[in-house]
């Protein structure tokens, strides 16, 4: 599989509770590697992201939680490219974990 080059852009959107999580092949920009040392940021490589709601008081059926991840995957495929079926169910499975 190809290597990919994560940019800043990239980088900032893949931030999360203070860690930068990247694909385990991924090549960071210059930029990157700047932005992550000054900010005393995490690299995270191979792993995805996965939020915790502390106190969190949702209540979804799980009948919503299949609406939820039809219109997820549809977001994910044709707003963002996304057509790995193995990071749509990531996405999806982190969402209903959330949602718990």
């Amino acid at each position: 599989m190809a290597k990919k080059f994560i940019t800043l852009k990239d980088a900032e959107q893949s931030i999360c509770n203070g860690k930068l999580y990247v694909d385990e092949r991924a090549i960071l920009a210059s930029s990157v590697q700047d932005y992550v040392r000054e900010n005393n940021i995490e690299v995270v490589y191979g792993e995805v992201c996965s939020k915790k709601i502390e106190d969190s008081n949702y209540n979804v059926s799980n009948e919503e939680k299949d609406e939820l991840s039809l219109m997820i995957e549809k977001i994910l495929k044709n707003d963002f490219n996304v057509h790995d079926e193995n990071k749509i169910k990531q996405v999806v499975k982190i969402m209903k974990e959330v949602l718990k």
